[in-house]
């Protein structure tokens, strides 16, 4: 990945049609290339995540 450390990477432990992108050995973004999705992660925890919704309300949506 570009701008960073080095620390990221890019790969499918799902098959071809959902890659992951990782920073710092972590998933963070779940792109389904398939579908058309992006999934980001939004928080370091639950919690962090729950506030980040609270305060963006309808810019952040939950996935199931």
């Amino acid at each position: 990945m570009r701008g960073g450390r080095g620390t990221g990477s890019f790969n499918y432990p799902w098959g071809e049609g959902e890659l992951v992108a990782k920073v710092g050995g972590k998933g963070f973004a779940f792109i389904g290339l398939d579908g058309g999705t992006v999934s980001v992660k939004c928080g370091r925890d639950a919690a962090e995540a729950a506030e980040r919704r609270d305060r963006y309300p309808g810019a952040v949506t939950m996935s199931h």
